[in-house]
This record gives structure tokens, C-alpha cells and sequence, in this order.
């Protein structure tokens, strides 16, 4: 009788031991399952997406910083702030700026703009739009606050450089800044 006894205890020990193995292979293939989200070159996880205001790139000896637009007061203006930092041994200049996705026109203005374009000079980094007096106004910018606008920057020698730039209304740090046109 006394295995009989072990046995009825064995059971139970079993059946506990079996449900348990059963649930950690249910949870461990549920996990896997549900992570094939994140495999592969192309998965939704490996895409790396604008998160915010202020686009950064480089173009060869350009590193470019901070890029966003400012809404205008007046409906359908903005301006556009960045720092274009010139590591390079030439100088280089901005020539143009295009919106692409909408649509706009844009102006390059300043003190040290000539003939619509501002000099970006070598070993330097040159300001635009945000404690400067060099600045970049559109007009035409229909879009709303926190969308993103296809923009490209010309550069004399450093060529096109399309970014996505982030529109913003000014308020907080933006208070204050805007387009200096509003028409042309």
C-alpha cells in the first residue's frame, strides 16, 4: 500500500509538472510569434522616421542643424531656421531653397545676402532665421502645425540636400520669429 500512496502523490506532481511545461511552451511560442515584427531589413521597426522638429543632414563638408519652419503670423508665410556648419577648406553659399511637398515660394534675405544668395564661408558655422540677421521666408506654405514639408536646400558646391522639415506655430522657444516678407 505504501507505493500505492507514492503513486497517487506522483500524479498530481505530474500533471502540474506537464500543465506548466505546456503554458511555458505556449508563452514562449506567442512570444515569438508575436515578435516577427522586428525581423528583417524592411520590418517597421528598422525605419527610422523624422521624430521631430529640427532635420539634421550633411552634404560633403556641410553639416546641416536644426532645420524647422516657423508658421507666420500671416496666413500662409513661414520661415525657415538652421545653422549650416562649413568644415570644409572653401567657401560655399545657399543659392536656393525649394519646397517641394507643398508648394511654395521662398526668398533668401539678410545682410549678407547678395543677389539671393547667402555665403556659407569655410571653418565656419552661419545662421539662419534664429538669432540672425539672415533668414529664408516663404510664402505660399499651406500646411498645418506639426506636418512635415519635402524641402531642398541648393547649395553653390554642395549641390540639392532634401530634407523633411517639421512646421511649427510660434510659441515657446519660436515666439517672436517669422517671416521678415510676407510677400513677393
Amino acid at each position: 500500500m505504501p507505493s500505492m500512496q507514492r503513486l497517487a502523490l506522483r500524479r498530481p506532481t505530474s500533471r502540474r509538472a506537464a500543465r506548466a511545461t505546456a503554458a511555458a511552451a505556449i508563452t514562449v511560442a506567442a512570444a515569438l510569434a508575436l515578435t516577427g515584427c522586428g525581423q528583417g531589413f524592411d520590418a517597421g521597426t528598422t525605419l527610422q522616421r523624422p521624430s521631430g522638429n529640427g532635420a539634421n543632414t550633411n552634404a560633403g563638408p556641410l553639416q546641416i542643424r536644426d532645420v524647422t519652419i516657423v508658421k507666420g503670423s500671416v496666413a500662409n508665410t513661414g520661415t525657415v531656421l538652421l545653422t549650416v556648419v562649413n568644415r570644409g577648406l572653401e567657401d560655399d553659399a545657399l543659392v536656393g531653397v525649394r519646397l517641394v511637398d507643398p508648394t511654395g515660394r521662398t526668398q533668401i534675405g539678410g545682410t549678407g545676402a547678395v543677389g539671393g544668395k547667402l555665403p556659407v564661408p569655410a571653418q565656419a558655422s552661419t545662421r539662419i532665421g534664429f538669432n540672425s540677421e539672415e533668414h529664408v521666408d516663404i510664402v505660399g506654405l499651406d500646411v498645418a502645425p506639426t506636418q512635415y514639408v519635402a524641402l531642398e536646400l541648393q547649395f553653390e558646391k554642395a549641390g540639392n540636400v532634401p530634407l523633411d522639415v517639421m512646421a511649427v506655430l510660434p510659441q515657446g522657444i519660436y515666439e517672436g520669429l517669422g517671416p521678415i516678407a510676407t510677400t513677393f
